[in-house]
């Protein structure tokens, strides 16, 4: 297998039947040193992938290394299972607020009938119109605040340490191992001195 192959990694991870550990490295030789104890007892190499700012580097370091080097810097865990990319986040979101805002208006509308109106300020006349729109903004509030806390994480929230440390010039380090070696190889990253360890 490659270790620029785009097809290579992804649909092993895709299927939701691995533990996916991801950590940022500081430096090469600790990474280096790591991913050679990773094989082939707790991963293949085939189940690894790297990623960096400075893509080059990343590519020398992936050839070196005899593992994938394409994690997109931008989004590490885009793709993975359980986890949304932002436009579907934000679809989430408006989605909500829409379901929210024709719910408050129809509850406005509703109220509006009953003893709750009198609680309006404005003039009898205008009441039906002033709860419907009170109740219309209060739908939309809550329909969004709801809508982006039952969407999927956003992948880019998720990795925003693995993030971080990239931009802070480190590497980061992807692995897909079997559920029941999960805790082993948890251990060994944080052994390494790995940081922002991320567990999905």
């Amino acid at each position: 297998m490659a270790a620029d192959s785009p097809l290579g990694l992804r649909p092993t991870w895709a299927d939701g039947s691995r533990a996916i550990l991801a950590c940022v490295f500081p430096s090469e030789e600790p990474l280096a040193a790591t991913v050679a104890r990773l094989q082939p007892e707790f991963a293949s190499a085939g189940d690894m992938g790297i990623g960096a700012v400075d893509r080059t580097r990343a590519q020398a370091l992936g050839a070196q290394l005899g593992i994938r080097s394409d994690i997109d810097a931008a989004d590490p865990l885009g793709g993975l299972p359980g986890l949304s990319t932002d436009s579907a986040t934000r679809n989430a979101v408006d989605r909500g607020g829409l379901i929210g805002a024709a719910l408050g208006a129809l509850a406005g509308f509703a109220l509006s009938f009953t003893p709750v109106a009198a609680l309006m300020p404005v003039q009898p006349s205008a009441r039906m119109l002033a709860l419907a729109a009170f109740c219309f903004l209060v739908g939309t509030i809550a329909g969004s605040v709801l809508g982006a806390a039952f969407a999927p994480q956003s992948s880019s929230h998720a990795g925003f340490r693995l993030i971080d440390g990239m931009q802070d010039g480190g590497v980061v380090l992807i692995v897909a191992a079997p559920r029941e070696r999960g805790d082993a190889v948890q251990e060994i990253l944080e052994s390494a001195g790995a940081r922002g360890l991320t567990r999905l």
